[in-house]
C-alpha cells in the first residue's frame, strides 16, 4: 500500500497525482512487473525502487539525475526494469536524487 506525492509517477500508480488515502498498489505492480512479488522497497523524495522475488530490480519516478539507473533521464510513472541490477540479492536504499544498491555481507 502507499500514498502521498505521486506527480512524478514514484507510486507507480500509471498516473501522477496525489494519493491522499493508502491505496492498494499490488494489482497495478503485478500488472507492470509481470506478475512479480516486491520483495523489498526504496523510496527517495521523488523515485521508488523495488525488488521483486524473481531477482528483478524496478524503479518508477523522477530520473532527473539519473537515479532510477535505467540509462536515461525518463521518468517512467509506472515500474520499469533496471537490469544492471538484476539478480544480484542487494540491499536497496534512496537519498533524495540518488540511489545505491549494495551486497550485504554474509555471517560465516
Amino acid at each position: 500500500r502507499g500514498c502521498g506525492q505521486g506527480r512524478f509517477g514514484q507510486l507507480g500508480l500509471a498516473h501522477r497525482a496525489i494519493s491522499y488515502y493508502m491505496s492498494d498498489l499490488t494489482a497495478t505492480w503485478r500488472k507492470w512487473t509481470k506478475g512479480g512479488t516486491v520483495r523489498q522497497i526504496a523510496a527517495g523524495e521523488e523515485h521508488t525502487l523495488a525488488e521483486l522475488d524473481d531477482g528483478r530490480v524496478v524503479a518508477c519516478g523522477q530520473n532527473d539525475h539519473g537515479q532510477l539507473g535505467i540509462g536515461n533521464d525518463l521518468r517512467p510513472g509506472v515500474p520499469v526494469e533496471v537490469p544492471a541490477l538484476r539478480g544480484r540479492e542487494l540491499v536497496l536504499t534512496c537519498s533524495s536524487k540518488a540511489t545505491f544498491a549494495y551486497r550485504p555481507p554474509y555471517e560465516r
